[in-house]
C-alpha cells in the first residue's frame, strides 16, 4: 500500500549524482565531498538506517556556508533537496519545531533555473506546497496561529489551482489533496470549527471519489479521518463505523490496520463490547497466520497481541491477559506500546 507516511519519503525523484561530480570548480574536492554524503544518505534510508542517513545528511548540510555564494543551480537544487528531506525526517519523527528551519529554509530557494531535464518546475512547486502545509501543522502544534494561517493560506492557493486542473484525480495529485485537508480540518476542529473542519473532509473524500476501490490508495486513510473527527467528538458510536470500515478493508487486502485497530479496541472495551473486540482481534490474528507481511514491523503485531491482552484482562480472564502481554512484550517495549495505544486523540 502506498500509504501517506511513504509518500513524504519517496516524493523526491533524485537525480542530482547523474553527472555532478563532473563540475570543474576550485571546490571540486569539498563538492565531491558533499555528493558522496549524500549518496551515502541516500543508501542509508534506503536500507531503513534513519539514524545513519539523518547523520549523513547533518554533515552534507554543515557544508553549506561554503557554497552560500555559489550560484550554479545544481547546488542549490542539492540544497533544497538536502533541507527539505532533513525537514521530513524531523516532522515524521515528531520533533516539530526542529523541522521549521529546515522547511523555512528549502522555502527560501529560488529554483527557477535549474533545468527541467534535472528537476520539474511543477514538481518543485508541488513539493513546496507539501512543506507548507507541513508547516501549517507544526505553527498550529505549538500555537503559532499567525504563522500557521500564513502557511495555510499560501498552500490554499496551490490546491485551487491543482484542483482546477484535469488531471486532479491522479493519485500523485490526491496524496497533495489528502494531506492539505486532514491538515486542515484537523486545526479547524482543533479551532471547535467543527462543522468547516467536517466540510474540509467531506471535500476530500469528493475528491477521492475514483479511488473508493483501489485499497492500494489512500483512500482507506480518508475515511480513517471521519473516525477520527468523530472521536474527538466523543461521539463513539459513530466513529467507530468508520474505524470499522477500515479494519475490514485493510484486513481483508492482508494488511493490518494498527491505527483503527487501537481506536475500535478502545471504544469497544469502553462500551464493554468484549465478544466483538475478540472477533476483530481475531479476525486479524487469523489473517496473519495465512499471510505472510500482514503486520508493517513488529510493533503493529505487538500491538495486536496488546489489544488482546486488553481485552481478556477486562473479561477477569488473568491468565489469557498475562500470556498475550507477554507475547506483546517479546516482540517490542511494553512501555512503547502503551505510549502508542494511549495515542493523542
Amino acid at each position: 500500500m502506498k500509504k501517506f507516511l511513504l509518500f513524504l519519503f519517496t516524493l523526491l525523484v533524485f537525480c542530482f549524482m547523474t553527472g555532478c561530480g563532473e563540475r570543474k570548480m576550485s571546490d571540486e574536492e569539498i563538492f565531491l565531498k558533499v555528493s558522496g554524503l549524500y549518496k551515502n544518505f541516500r543508501l542509508a534510508y534506503e536500507r531503513g538506517d534513519k539514524q545513519k542517513a539523518e547523520m549523513y545528511l547533518m554533515e552534507l548540510l554543515n557544508h553549506h556556508t561554503e557554497f552560500e555564494n555559489d550560484e550554479d543551480p545544481r547546488l542549490k537544487l542539492l540544497y533544497y533537496l538536502a533541507n527539505q528531506r532533513m525537514g521530513i525526517l524531523q516532522y515524521m519523527s515528531e520533533k516539530y519545531s526542529q523541522s521549521i528551519p529546515y522547511f523555512e529554509k528549502a522555502l527560501q530557494y529560488n529554483l527557477d533555473d535549474v533545468d527541467a531535464a534535472d528537476y520539474d518546475q511543477d514538481d518543485i512547486l508541488n513539493e513546496k506546497l507539501m512543506m507548507q502545509i507541513g508547516l501549517a501543522s507544526v505553527h498550529d502544534k505549538l500555537g503559532n496561529f499567525g504563522k500557521r494561517d500564513f502557511y495555510l493560506n499560501l498552500a490554499e492557493k496551490r490546491i485551487k489551482l491543482l484542483e482546477s486542473r484535469e488531471e486532479r484525480y491522479s493519485e500523485y495529485i490526491l496524496e497533495h489533496f489528502f494531506f492539505y485537508y486532514t491538515v486542515k480540518s484537523q486545526i479547524l476542529q482543533s479551532a471547535g470549527k467543527h462543522q468547516d473542519a467536517l466540510n474540509a473532509l467531506l471535500k476530500l473524500k469528493e475528491l477521492f471519489k475514483y479511488e473508493t476501490a483501489n485499497v492500494d490508495s489512500l483512500y482507506p486513510f480518508v475515511i480513517q479521518r471521519f473516525g477520527k473527527y468523530y472521536y474527538r467528538r466523543h461521539e463513539y458510536k459513530e466513529a467507530l463505523k468508520y474505524f470499522k470500515e477500515v479494519f475490514d478493508m485493510l484486513v481483508n487486502n492482508h494488511e493490518f490496520p494498527t491505527t483503527s485497530y487501537i481506536y475500535a479496541m478502545k471504544i469497544l472495551l469502553l462500551d464493554k463490547a468484549y465478544p466483538e473486540a475478540l472477533f476483530l482481534s481475531e479476525k486479524a490474528l487469523n489473517m496473519a497466520k495465512q499471510k505472510s507481511g500482514f503486520f508493517p514491523n513488529k510493533r503493529s503485531e505487538a500491538l495486536l497481541f496488546l489489544g488482546i491482552g486488553k481485552i481478556y484482562n477486562a473479561m477477569n480472564e488473568k491468565e489469557k491477559a498475562d500470556h498475550y502481554k507477554t507475547l506483546a512484550g517479546n516482540l517490542y517495549s511494553l512501555q512503547a506500546l502503551e505510549e502508542r495505544w494511549s495515542m493523542r486523540k
